[in-house]
């Protein structure tokens, strides 16, 4: 992610439509002195989601077990993104921008969710935020949604090792977060509504303790027909 001065413009806005994702944020380019002392605002962009790239969300080292996930262009059609905001590591208390006023803008492309965020120069928070963007402290950022209506479809491999979860429907998002540490896979269930996040760790529980149990039978089996063990 970036962080990037322009003169005061309307930011990227929205052309459709809590779980976290995590990509890269960028400053712009400095404009002139002129420009810089007109302008009331810093400016941060950024590309918060990204379409068709299947990431591994969730491991279990001892059991093989994983769960991946896609998200699909068209799952961002309908999504809810009327009042949504810019905070750092999720912490939805201090916002730094908001699409309701007019300071976060969001834009669908066709391979993912862009956003252009408008920094109050007389926010110290938001000023302080910008020089860490810009001095590259702060390179990622992430965003926190809850599914729509059979928001994804779900398949699993022939061993029941892996999980796949193709994302179809967002219902509606809630943040654009800039993150210290995207490690995808720790952080993509935190930022979920109570009720999914109960009933996915309800799902997953169940899915690695059959994955250990697959795992502990195949090698029983395996010691078996090596002779390994005896059954007297």
């Amino acid at each position: 992610m970036k962080a990037r001065k322009t003169e005061d413009k309307e930011p990227l806005m929205k052309t459709e439509g809590k779980f976290e994702r995590y990509f890269g944020i960028h400053a712009r380019d400095a404009m002139s002195a002129e420009e810089e002392a007109k302008s009331e605002y810093e400016v941060i962009e950024g590309k918060a989601v990204e379409f068709n790239s299947q990431t591994v969300i969730l491991s279990d080292p001892d059991s093989g077990f994983s769960l991946r996930e896609t998200i699909l262009p068209e799952a961002f059609k309908s999504t809810d993104m009327g009042d949504v905001i810019l905070d750092l590591n999720h912490n939805t208390d201090y916002p730094y921008a908001r699409s309701r006023k007019k300071t976060l803008g969001l834009i669908v492309k066709p391979d993912g969710l862009y956003f252009s965020a408008k920094l109050w120069k007389q926010d110290a928070r938001a000023m302080e935020l910008y020089k860490k963007i810009k001095h590259g402290d702060y390179d990622q950022c992430s965003f926190m949604f809850t599914y729509g209506k059979d928001g994804y479809e779900r398949t699993r491999s022939a061993d029941g090792l892996t999980v796949s979860d193709t994302v179809t429907n967002i219902g509606k998002l809630y943040d654009v977060s800039v993150v210290t540490f995207p490690a995808y896979q720790n952080t993509s269930v935190d930022a979920r509504s109570a009720e999914s996040l109960d009933r996915l760790k309800a799902e997953l529980d169940s899915e690695m303790v059959n994955a250990k149990r697959r795992s502990i039978m195949g090698l029983c089996e395996k010691a078996l027909n090596q002779g390994g063990i005896k059954n007297d």
